[in-house]
């Protein structure tokens, strides 16, 4: 019987490893797309910026003549994470030369706000420059309020609708029973009362009427131009339309204009 259950147990646990493995490395993948190293260096004929994208892809940046001699040809790396905009800035000599905000550093963090400058004659870095061979991620994940406040104004504006048009049915009964009381005999002491409370009602459900035929539209007017404002790519502004946010941010879609990777 434990033969029985250690077996049962040990099936288990592997098939659960089997899961994780694969939620692993499907992730692992994702994470990949949105991350590279960039060596940044000097290009020996050109004395352009030489970028050097995960060791494969190489793009001369800048002018010609821009890069001096101070810059080594490898001279820093650049680890990307592409989901959070940040870098792991490494100096990849010990007779280069690198400076953060004025700061010798052998390795930081930075961001495209930090000045960062190669040599000692001190060339500053153009984030421009390197954003040309960066990957394009657009972080969609704001995105989701957005849609839902969306939807929901419009379904409390459906479910306001629905009460007025409810209401609007009983004062047709109210006026059908008015009307009902003129034919029945010994009925006169409700008519009246009934006749007051449907034009009372009906003066009401005008004055509703009138206002809602007048600020309705504008309101939403207004709904559909914030909403075509913001549930866009933050890239490229390219507006997703109205698709469902669970269906416009599956995890391997990008965005169709720009072709950015959409984060969710």
């Amino acid at each position: 019987m434990q033969k029985r259950e250690l077996r049962r147990y040990f099936l288990q646990l592997l098939f659960s490893l089997a899961r994780l493995l694969t939620y692993f490395c499907t992730y692992n993948n994702d994470v990949i797309k949105l991350s590279m190293q960039i060596i940044l260096g000097r290009d020996e004929k050109t004395h352009k910026l030489k970028a050097v994208v995960d060791g494969k892809t190489t793009k001369l940046l800048g002018a010609e003549g821009s890069v001096n001699d101070f810059v080594s040809r490898q001279h820093i790396s650049l680890d990307v994470d592409g989901t959070s905009g940040s870098f792991v800035l490494k100096n990849l000599k010990s007779g280069n030369q690198t400076y953060v905000n004025g700061q010798l550093v052998v390795q930081k963090n930075v961001t495209t706000s930090d000045r960062v400058e190669l040599g000692a004659q001190r060339y500053l870095l153009d984030w421009k420059l390197v954003s040309e061979v960066l990957p394009k991620v657009a972080d969609v994940r704001p995105l989701k309020k957005v849609w839902t406040d969306y939807q929901t104004d419009i379904l409390k504006e459906k479910i306001s609708q629905g009460r007025f048009n409810a209401l609007r049915g009983g004062v047709g009964v109210l006026s059908a029973s008015s009307m009902a009381g003129t034919f029945v005999p010994g009925a006169g002491g409700f008519r009246i009362p009934l006749l007051a409370v449907f034009v009372v009602s009906l003066i009401v459900l005008t004055i509703i009427s009138m206002r809602n035929a007048k600020k309705l539209p504008l309101k939403q007017q207004k709904r559909q131009k914030d909403f075509q404002r913001h549930y866009v790519c933050p890239c490229c502004g390219y507006f997703f339309g109205s698709v469902d946010y669970d269906v416009v941010m599956r995890p391997k879609d990008t965005c169709p204009s720009c072709k950015a990777k959409l984060v969710k």
